[in-house]
């Protein structure tokens, strides 16, 4: 199974911890009224009438929704665009999204769909990766390789595992499911760093999480090690910073800080979860509660949400009083108005 290293807590599927609402001019805010998911915009007033059992962030203009049982696509005025007839379904990343159709009780399959619904790679994958750098990690029969957006095999199946790629290189498993090693691939599906890592994690700015003896640090894409091994976890680098965990014993406690490329803590450790920056801020725990903070270490958003998720162009998601709600960063929360349009 396709694994992402990150030093929090997995996604919620459907909320989507990482919120980017204002792509593309949208300003489309999942919201619910009455058990429903609809649309209200930055001012708080529902543009898109409550009415899907599920609904997902806009993405290259679409977003991805639930209505009798099946994903489909709506377009920011609410109408459909692809109309639901998908089992599952992600979100749009470069013009393909991926979907999912049922085999039997426990089976299925994925492919992937263009803006238009054009089913242009069949159901043939078992799991799958975004398209990024116009290649998607697909698994056939165990074995993971990667395909072209017209799903032409550019990478034949090989690996035990494999990534997305990232500043054009992906981890990559070799060498068997128990006993294999982990290393990194180019986009011609040739080896650039020979696999000899415990585990390994996405580049981001020019370096990668990689892990030796139960200890991870971060390498070159030459495979040099540049910030030696010795975090209990460590998150790809983003804006500069990267996550990193230390002071665990036996696998429980520890903190987490931030660390700039050249190994330098920029925030110390002193965070009970912490989650990679994005546009400038970045979501950390403090007391049980979660709060967002600056480069600099600043709190510029207090820690008094129990759930929260990764700030992205001047918003982010928070949970209020068992509610998802939106808040600005200024620290303000969106009044969102159940009046429709």
């Amino acid at each position: 199974m396709y694994r992402k290293i990150t030093a929090s807590v997995a996604f919620l599927t459907v909320l989507m911890f990482v919120i980017a609402p204002a792509q593309a001019g949208s300003d489309r805010f999942p919201v619910t009224k009455d058990g429903n998911w609809g649309y209200a915009n930055a001012e708080g007033k529902i543009v898109i009438t409550p009415q899907f059992e599920e609904a997902k962030q806009f993405c290259e203009a679409l977003a991805c929704v639930k209505k009798d049982g099946q994903w489909g696509y709506i377009d920011m005025k609410g109408n459909w665009a692809i109309k639901p007839q998908f089992d599952k379904a992600c979100d749009f990343k470069n013009g393909r999204a991926a979907v999912y159709e049922k085999e039997g009780l426990i089976g299925g399959k994925w492919g992937f769909v263009d803006k238009k619904g054009k089913l242009v790679v069949g159901y043939n994958y078992e799991d799958k990766t975004d398209f990024c750098d116009d290649l998607a990690g697909v698994e056939k029969d165990n074995k993971w390789g990667y395909i072209s957006k017209n799903g032409e095999m550019k990478v034949k199946p090989q690996f035990e595992e494999a990534g997305a790629f990232h500043d054009g290189m992906a981890w990559v498993k070799v060498g068997g499911e128990l006993g294999g090693k982990y290393g990194f691939i180019g986009t011609d599906g040739k080896l650039k760093v020979n696999p000899k890592y415990e585990d390994g994690g996405d580049f981001g700015d020019g370096l990668a999480p990689v892990q030796v003896d139960g200890k991870w640090g971060y390498i070159d894409k030459n495979g040099e090690l540049k910030i030696k091994t010795q975090y209990e976890e460590a998150s790809p680098f983003s804006d500069g910073l990267a996550c990193v965990k230390v002071g665990e014993t036996l696998g429980m406690g520890g903190e987490y800080g931030y660390i700039g490329t050249d190994g330098t803590y920029r925030i110390n450790p002193r965070f009970e979860e912490a989650k990679s920056f994005c546009d400038g801020l970045a979501a950390v725990k403090l007391d049980g509660h979660w709060g967002f903070i600056n480069k600099s270490g600043k709190t510029v958003i207090e820690p008094r949400f129990s759930d929260i998720g990764k700030y992205h162009d001047k918003y982010a998601q928070v949970y209020v009083k068992d509610d998802w709600r939106w808040i600005q960063s200024n620290g303000e929360l969106l009044s969102l108005r159940a009046d429709e349009e």
